[in-house]
């Protein structure tokens, strides 16, 4: 629903709107952990509300990349934001237990919060040509599933994305990976989530070097070799290994999923392009 609206929408105001409102629940969030107020029912109810917004977001942000860069060039755009995103599962986790530790929890909100101002500032700023904002129908959600069932290679790349987003909830998977399989602590898991950022850093950058369209071919062998690895992380006989395959993963998915990601923008014609990367990012949140 959300990227059908997206289709009929202005995306940098979506985005300026969207980043804006995290803003305001980041900092929502931080006043009320400062002053001892927060519970835990006021932690989901934010995280419902980001929910609603990350709808939003997702995808526009990802049809945003088409608008900057023009067709040619979003295989090399989608691989370096890949770089960036995953730079932060390097840094992040090492910047936030220091946070943590010097400064308390609710400055780890407020930095949050704070963060979104750059964002914001280059939004309002940065104005790139304009584009024709298309009327759709009432019917506009089936119109988007019927083009995304005759679109047999965007189909696969929504099970692709679907299987990945099962890789990429880190935040599920590997605390019992660290604590029961290695007998690690919450160092360990950190130690894993930094890996795999490090091995996801020449992946994405693989990604921006492929340049021109997305070839089947190279995703459906990154497909395999990233159903290999997370295998071989599931037998690793020891935290070494577990250590190299989980990079292997990291460099291995996140090729696959920015030329996927690209495959799936470069298909649709504009006027369809919101509801399919809605579909897109509901099968791959995060």
């Amino acid at each position: 629903w959300a990227g059908s609206l997206l289709d009929r929408l202005d995306h940098r105001r979506a985005l300026i709107g969207t980043n804006a409102t995290s803003a305001a629940l980041a900092l929502l969030l931080a006043s009320l952990t400062a002053s001892g107020a927060i519970r835990v029912w006021m932690v989901f109810a934010i995280a419902v509300a980001n929910g609603f917004v990350l709808a939003f977001d997702q995808p526009a942000r990802q049809l945003y990349v088409v608008e900057l860069v023009g067709r040619e060039r979003v295989q090399s755009a989608v691989g370096l934001f890949e770089v960036i995103m995953n730079a932060s599962r390097v840094l992040g986790p090492a910047v936030g237990g220091a946070m943590i530790a010097t400064l308390g929890v609710a400055a780890c909100f407020y930095a949050n919060a704070v963060a979104f101002a750059l964002p914001l500032f280059v939004l309002l700023r940065f104005r790139p040509q304009g584009r024709a904002v298309l009327p759709v129908a009432g019917a506009a959600i089936r119109e988007g599933l019927r083009y995304v069932r005759g679109s047999p290679a965007i189909v696969a790349c929504l099970l692709i994305a679907g299987a990945s987003g099962m890789v990429f909830n880190l935040g599920v998977a590997l605390p019992v990976l660290a604590s029961r399989t290695f007998g690690l602590g919450g160092g360990g898991y950190g130690a894993l989530m930094a890996v795999f950022g490090a091995g996801a850093l020449p992946g994405g950058y693989a990604a921006a070097r492929s340049g021109g369209e997305p070839s089947g071919r190279l995703i459906r062998r990154l497909c395999l070799l990233t159903a290999a690895a997370v295998l071989a992380v599931a037998c690793a006989p020891n935290v070494v290994l577990g250590f190299l395959f989980m990079a292997l993963v990291g460099f291995s998915s996140i090729w696959l999923i920015a030329l996927a990601n690209a495959l799936v923008q470069l298909q649709p014609e504009p006027n369809l392009r919101g509801r399919v990367m809605g579909l897109w990012t509901t099968m791959l949140p995060g």
